[in-house]
């Protein structure tokens, strides 16, 4: 019988969503085809993508919870909308449930095609919450908004535009991505990032053998290569974004442009 990847025990093997099913459900309602970026298939997708290796108790127990946390956290924080418009966005976080939720969205992912799930080794108890302490130094949380983009009366008249921008022409769907990010440098540690329509998290993982002040002070270098971009801290239950330079079209590769452009 497989091993659950969480709790690496033998159980009843289950489907876990890779993006959590709230937000499948959010697309449906607003009467969007278009739910995130698919890494393995290269384009956007609208399929409920799932892993198949996690077992029943895990994924109706604490990965459940964590998915609740974080439909709690984006509609509180006012971000899941078809089009938030906002230049600032004022986050209300628990640390630690924030970062399991990331980790665990990351992780699933990840396992998809193997690349970086070695390094989601020994995470697997801090985003069940049977670890209280997540591995020291292994990873830091980046938190970015993005800024909406602006089309000109042309553009907004033309598909897929059409009736989805603001009077302004301002444009900030809720589209999700969850991927590997990119390195300005070559460095001892591995970015991943999760988009939740106009929120960026990068998520920067380390490997046991870097020492703590390494990583605080590479993550200081990347902090300065991200404006607008602030560090998470454990140490904080609030956190104000002003939108940055990049708008959700930058974040995105050109191939997702192109299909939205269809």
């Amino acid at each position: 019988m497989p091993l659950c990847a969480y709790c690496k025990q033998e159980g009843s093997i289950t489907r876990e969503h890779i993006i959590p099913a709230f937000i499948y459900a959010f697309q449906k309602n607003i009467e969007s085809s278009v739910i995130g970026w698919s890494e393995i298939a290269g384009k956007m997708v609208r399929s409920e993508f799932k892993v198949k290796d996690v077992c029943k108790k895990c994924n109706n127990g604490p990965l459940s919870d964590l998915d609740a946390f974080g439909k709690r956290f984006l509609t509180c924080s006012g971000v899941m909308v078809p089009n938030y418009t906002k230049l600032s966005v004022n986050l209300s976080f628990d640390f630690d449930l924030l970062a399991r939720w990331l980790l665990k969205i990351s992780f699933n992912s990840a396992r998809t095609n193997g690349e970086h799930a070695w390094l989601f080794d020994g995470f697997e108890s801090y985003i069940l919450g049977t670890s209280k302490v997540y591995p020291p130094a292994r990873f830091a949380i980046i938190s970015y908004l993005a800024r909406p983009e602006q089309l000109d009366e042309l553009q907004r008249n033309r598909p897929p535009y059409v009736g989805l921008t603001d009077k302004n022409g301002r444009f900030n769907p809720f589209i999700v991505r969850i991927s590997k990010g990119t390195v300005p440098w070559r460095s001892s540690y591995t970015l991943r990032s999760v988009i939740l329509g106009p929120l960026v998290f990068y998520i920067v993982m380390f490997p046991p053998s870097v020492l703590p002040g390494h990583a605080a002070s590479a993550v200081r270098n990347l902090i300065k290569c991200i404006p607008g971009g602030k560090l998470l801290k454990s140490t904080e239950r609030f956190v104000e974004l002003r939108s940055g330079l990049k708008t959700w079209l930058d974040l995105y590769e050109n191939q997702v442009i192109r299909m939205l452009a269809i």
